[in-house]
Formats: structure tokens, C-alpha cells, sequence
């Protein structure tokens, strides 16, 4: 949970970055960003200005009352070593204090104590070895020192630092309307885009050209570690060509690309000789095509996120322009921006991976654990028949536990192996017309043999004319099936009902029970994924936790909704609406 929270602060850090639209605008919601996501409940930038610190942007909770607080730290201002903000400026490390108002070195001990304030963190904000600022955070309870938190927040400094760096460059070149509207278009569009690699780094080249150059290739450290050309793009069509051709080779293992993902700065060359084509080139052919693209000025730049670098944009113009400091400012900003764009792309096609892989283990574990159950439940069936041999009295009994404790152990695996399809996005739905009586008196045959073990009657009531819709009927037999299991588990008394009836366009389907009904604070958390209401491992209820939310997600899929309705110790009932239609999209 605390990684998943780390994670959570780190992109929407990065979304805010992205979208600021300047250092005024950016801090104040990064501060916000980062109280909310990891339950901090204060948050102050300091910035350098003639030597010493001072406040420059400050963000507390509504219900905190940090006032007071604020005003005495704007109040201040700290040398280098002096206070929490100036010990992180001096020693560029982020510094913990557990309780601010029992630390005789912090000077806003009872302003904090006013506010309820104790814990303190502060990390620099940095890009490379200068520091561009201080970020401190306060929340009310004593925290002992996070060391996971404070690697995290580090790693965000440096992300923070590179947007200051790109915000101080926009302020200077204020009246570069043109490329501060580019700039500001591409991380909407990389904040829009869908999660794409390949898409992403795509695009990249295109954002590029011809806003920042006449031709761009995007290198990219894979890994195994290796950097590779994964994408060249150039403004002229004609010679689109070329530049496919050139994404064939490959870099120089000591050439400038490597350095500049080594080192993570960027290299400006204003001027691009002859000579240094050629000594770029692999071979003849591959001199030819950088002089057939044209190669006058060029700029290499890191792709770095999350204190990571990811690899490295290389920008060529042609004779019409020559690349100077304002134009690699620009283009870091434009790496920068890329870089998160790439990064995302890249944890969520890990994401997808990881997805794949385990929807191929469970089915493949499904299948190696079908065949087994497969055979011991045919085997059970022949016994029961009295196959080769009539058997009688307990082992009959037993051979019949045997059977539905095998149907039970498929059950369960089935509908693992259906969540983690549902959860791949890989669930199909085959829809055709389905006659409601028919299907419910299915439904009812499954079912019955458990709910006479415990005495209960399954009653079935059905609208006065016959219904037929359109649906999945596998999947709504399977919704149908999970609920009513569920109600004859949870009913020890009384009696379960299943009830038909036609509202507007849609069938609705409810199970109704007596059983020991559901608690109002616990009506959604049933359908969350492995969770029961009696937890632990003494819970008296079998079962994986997934039935509910599996009968939600296939109630979603068929383009209808389940709801609940409880009452503890009364009952519950469960109401299933299908579109008479059909899923909304689907073919008949």
C-alpha cells in the first residue's frame, strides 16, 4: 500500500508538471498533489534569492489551521545550514525531523504546535548539482523517519527541478509565444494520449518536427540495456524515405548519444561540419544518407524521469537554421515533457505484460487442473451409476462428497480464470435470443441440489407472458448461479427466491434471501475482489472472494447493472437488469 501510494504521488506529480503553465501555477498544485496522495497536511517551497531561502508558494488541508504557520514562515528566511529548509539547501539530502515542536533548531516550533503540526520532511529541488529550492511537508502525527518516502520524494526533486528549470527559462522567453503554445500542446497532448509505447515514441518524433527541427530520432535504453534508434522522423515527405533508412542503423557505442544518456546533459553542436558526418557514419552508405538529410546544426537531449534516464531525442535542422542556448532550452523542456510521456507509456505496457502473463498462467493452470478434476468427476459419475458395480450405503456417501467437492474445486477455478479475464479485457460477450423461463428453470436445477442439503426451498417466479431478450446467456447463467450460491450459503432459515419481472427495456432479475443480511458500510465492499464479510482464516463461508465481483463486472459486460439491498439478520436481495436489447455495440 505504502509503494502503491509512492506511485500514486509520483504520477500525479508528473500529471501536474506536465499540464503547469509555469513555476506560479505548477508549485502551489505539486504541493497539493503531494499531501493529498500521501496523507501530508502541509506543504511550503522555499527559493533561493540573494543567499538566503524564502517562501514561495505554500498549500495546507482546509481543516488544518495552518495560518499562522504560513505567515511565520513567510515570515523568515534561512542561510545555508540554518533550519530544515537550510540544512537540505547545504547538503543537498533530504532531512527528517520526527516532531518539529520538540526540535530546539526549528524556529516554528510553536507556530506548528499551533497548527497541530509534528512531523517534518524537506528534499531539495535540483538539477545536478544546483539547487533551485526546498520543499518542506508537515502532517499532524509523530512520524519516525520514511526512508522509502524520502528516496521517493528525491527522485521527484529532480523532476520538479528540470519543470523549474523549463518555468525560468518560459519567463525569459516570454515573448516566444510560438514555442511556449508548443510546448505547453505537447504535454496536453502526451497527458490525453492513450498509455501507447510504441505510440508514444511515435509521436515524440512527430511533435517534434518541424516545431524543434527538420528531422528527429528518438533512442530509447531497452532492457537489456542496450540504446537503440526506435523511431526517425523528417518535416519533408520526400525524404521519408531517407529517414527510414537511417532507423536501420544503429549508434556508436562510444559516440554522443551514449554520452549524453551517460552523463544525463544535453550536447549542442551550432554547427555541423563534413567531417563530423563522416565520422559519425558506420559506412559510405550511411554517410550518404545524412548528407542527403541534411545535417547543418543539431542537438542531442536526455530523456530522464523519475531520476531515471530512459535514453536520449536527437533534433537536426537543415541550412535554414543554426541551434543556439534559447533552442536547447526549449528542447530540454521538450524532453522532459516527452520523457514522462514515455515513462507512463512504459509502466503501463509493463502493467499489460504483467496482465498477459498471468492470464496465461491461470489458463494454463486451469487446464492442468481441469484434466484431473475432469476425471474424478466422471469417475464419481460412473460410481454413482452403479458402474462397473452397484455400491451402496457409505461408500456411495462417500463417493458422492468426493463429486461435489471435485464440481466445487472446478467452480472455483473457473471463476479465477473469469475474473482474470474480465480484468485483461479479454472476456467476449456471444449474445443471441434467450427464452427467460427456460433459462431460469436452468439456473434453478443447478443450484437446487445444494439448497436442499440445507433444507431450503428455491422458489422461481416468473412475468405473466413469456420474455425472450437478447443477452450472453453463459455469462448470465453464471451471475445467476454466483448469487444464488451465495444466498443459499448465507441463509441457514427461510427460503431463497428468484424473481422475473419487466421494467422499461430491461429484465430485472432478483435473488432474494432471509439470511444474515449485509451491513450498510459493507453494501459496496462485497464486490470488491477477494473480499468477504467474514474475513480471515477462520471465516465459516468457503469460497475465493471473487463470485460478486466477477457477477458485477459480467453485469457490465452484458450492458446491465447489479445493486444490492440489505438488511442485517433479514436478508438481502440482489437485483441483476439486463437491456431486453442486447449489450449496447454487440452483434446478434
Amino acid at each position: 500500500e505504502r509503494a502503491e501510494r509512492h506511485l500514486a504521488a509520483q504520477y500525479a506529480v508528473t500529471r501536474v508538471l506536465a499540464e503547469a503553465h509555469g513555476q506560479a501555477d505548477g508549485i502551489p498544485r505539486t504541493l497539493q498533489a503531494v499531501c493529498e496522495t500521501l496523507g501530508w497536511d502541509a506543504g511550503l517551497f522555499w527559493t533561493p534569492q540573494g543567499g538566503e531561502l524564502h517562501v514561495d508558494a505554500a498549500w495546507a488541508r482546509p481543516e488544518v489551521p495552518a495560518a499562522e504557520f504560513q505567515a511565520a514562515s513567510r515570515a523568515v528566511t534561512f542561510e545555508r545550514g540554518a533550519g530544515l529548509p537550510g540544512r537540505v539547501w547545504a547538503g543537498g539530502r533530504p532531512a527528517w525531523i520526527r516532531d518539529v515542536t520538540r526540535d530546539a533548531g526549528f524556529s516554528r516550533a510553536r507556530e506548528a504546535a499551533a497548527a497541530g503540526l509534528h512531523a517534518g520532511f524537506g528534499f531539495p529541488v535540483a538539477v545536478g548539482e544546483e539547487c533551485l529550492g526546498v520543499m518542506e511537508f508537515f502532517q499532524r502525527p509523530v512520524a519516525e523517519p520514511d526512508d522509502a518516502l524520502l528516496e521517493t520524494m528525491s527522485a521527484l526533486g529532480t523532476d520538479i527541478g528540470q519543470f523549474l528549470k523549463w518555468a525560468h527559462a518560459e519567463e525569459r522567453l516570454r515573448d516566444r509565444d510560438e514555442r511556449q503554445r508548443f510546448l505547453i500542446g505537447v504535454g496536453e497532448r502526451l497527458a490525453a494520449s492513450a498509455p501507447d509505447y510504441a505510440g508514444t515514441v511515435q509521436s515524440l518524433a512527430a511533435l517534434a518536427v518541424p516545431a524543434l527541427g527538420d528531422w528527429c530520432s528518438v533512442y530509447l535504453r531497452e532492457a537489456d540495456g542496450e540504446v537503440r534508434r526506435l523511431t526517425t522522423t523528417h518535416a519533408d515527405p520526400g525524404k521519408a524515405g531517407l529517414a527510414e533508412a537511417l532507423s536501420r542503423y544503429g549508434h556508436q557505442p562510444d559516440g554522443v548519444v551514449t554520452q549524453v544518456i551517460a552523463s544525463g546533459e544535453p550536447v549542442l553542436v551550432p554547427d555541423i561540419t563534413p567531417e563530423m558526418l563522416e565520422r559519425s557514419a558506420t559506412d559510405a552508405e550511411h554517410a550518404r544518407l545524412l548528407r542527403e538529410l541534411g545535417a547543418h546544426s543539431g542537438m542531442v537531449v536526455p530523456l530522464g524521469a523519475r531520476g531515471r534516464m530512459l535514453g536520449a531525442i536527437v533534433l537536426v535542422s537543415g541550412a535554414t537554421r543554426h541551434y543556439g542556448d534559447e533552442d536547447l532550452r526549449v528542447a530540454m523542456e521538450f524532453a522532459h515533457r516527452a520523457a514522462l510521456g514515455v515513462d507512463n507509456a512504459r509502466l503501463y505496457a509493463q502493467a499489460q505484460e504483467a496482465n498477459r502473463v498471468k492470464a496465461e498462467f491461470l489458463a494454463t493452470m486451469s487446464h492442468e487442473l481441469r484434466t484431473p478434476l475432469n476425471a474424478m468427476i466422471g469417475y464419481t459419475d460412473l460410481l454413482e451409476a452403479g458402474i462397473p458395480e452397484p455400491i451402496a450405503g457409505k461408500p456411495l456417501e462417500y463417493v458422492r462428497r468426493v463429486g461435489v467437492s471435485a464440481r466445487h474445486l472446478a467452480q472455483l477455478i473457473d471463476e479465477i480464470l473469469t475474473f482474470s479475464r474480465v480484468e485483461a479485457g479479454r472476456e467476449t460477450v456471444a449474445v443471441r435470443e434467450v427464452e427467460l423461463e427456460a433459462l431460469l428453470a436452468e439456473v434453478r436445477a443447478m443450484v437446487e441440489p445444494l439448497a436442499l442439503e440445507k433444507g431450503l426451498p428455491v422458489e422461481v417466479h416468473l412475468p405473466p407472458h413469456p420474455v425472450r431478450f437478447h443477452t450472453d446467456p453463459a455469462k448470465a447463467r453464471q451471475i445467476l448461479i454466483n448469487l444464488l450460491g451465495n444466498a443459499i450459503k448465507f441463509t441457514d432459515q427461510g427460503r431463497v427466491e428468484l424473481r422475473a419481472c419487466l421494467r422499461g427495456g430491461d429484465v430485472v432479475l432478483s435473488v432474494c434471501d432471509t439470511g444474515i443480511g449485509i451491513t450498510p458500510e459493507n453494501l459496496e465492499r462485497i464486490f470488491d475482489p477477494f473480499w468477504q464479510v467474514a474475513q480471515g482464516t477462520t471465516r465459516e463461508a468457503e469460497g475465493t472472494g471473487l463470485g460478486l465481483s466477477v457477477a458485477r463486472r459480467l453485469a457490465q459486460l452484458l450492458g446491465g447493472s447489479l445493486v444490492v439491498r440489505s438488511t442485517p439478520e433479514s436478508g438481502s436481495t440482489f437485483d441483476l437488469c439486463l437491456p431486453l436489447s442486447g449489450p449496447s455495440g454487440a452483434s446478434i
